[in-house]
């Protein structure tokens, strides 16, 4: 499964809330994050603070790192609404090689595989810094996958944008029809 929007567009709590309503009928979900494989983790860090920013708890602040990386952007982005120009800030060849890996693992006759993550950027809470480290995963046949970030792939990268919906497994093994889910949207 993918989950597809803007920062600030609510993926990340859109597949935490479907890895909750699936946990109790026992189906273990997976999620794999586009933003692991951010070129400029300073970038995103400033563009997620202009979009989560609460207007009611003061003014925003930047830092005058954060306004020379964000250039004329500052002015564009709002606080509460989602950005959608980050396709030229991600590394999107490991990301593919991940859900490359991911495809053939569900097609092997394998019952788990590991796989690593290389210098994935781990974004950071009230309680914990952001951080670059190595993300184990072990691919296994009964777990559901959901992959969330931005799938506004630039025709030039040559990557198939389709490639990047075929992600989940039934309890079964066996894959799917394509399921993508594009978050921001108003229910």
């Amino acid at each position: 499964m993918t989950i597809d929007g803007g920062s600030g567009s609510g993926k990340t709590v859109i597949a935490k809330l479907v890895q909750k309503i699936l946990a109790p009928g026992g189906i273990q979900v997976k999620i794999l994050e586009l933003d692991w494989f951010l070129k400029d983790r300073r970038w995103r860090e400033a563009v997620q603070k202009v979009v989560a920013h609460d207007p009611a708890s003061g003014p925003l602040v930047l830092t005058d790192q954060e306004r020379e990386l964000l250039g004329d952007m500052v002015g564009k982005l709002k606080s509460g609404e989602k950005y959608l120009g980050e396709e030229g800030f991600f590394d999107y060849a490991p990301a593919f090689d991940l859900l490359e890996k991911l495809r053939e693992f569900r097609s092997s006759g394998r019952d788990r595989e590991d796989y690593v993550v290389k210098n994935a950027y781990i974004r950071g809470d009230k309680d914990h810094p952001s951080r670059i480290e190595d993300v184990p995963l072990v691919f296994e046949k009964s777990v559901v996958y959901i992959f969330e970030g931005s799938m506004s792939i630039p025709r030039s990268s040559g990557i198939s944008r389709t490639f990047a919906t075929a992600c989940m497994m039934t309890r079964t093994g066996r894959p799917c029809g394509l399921r993508t889910v594009r978050a921001g949207l108003r229910i």
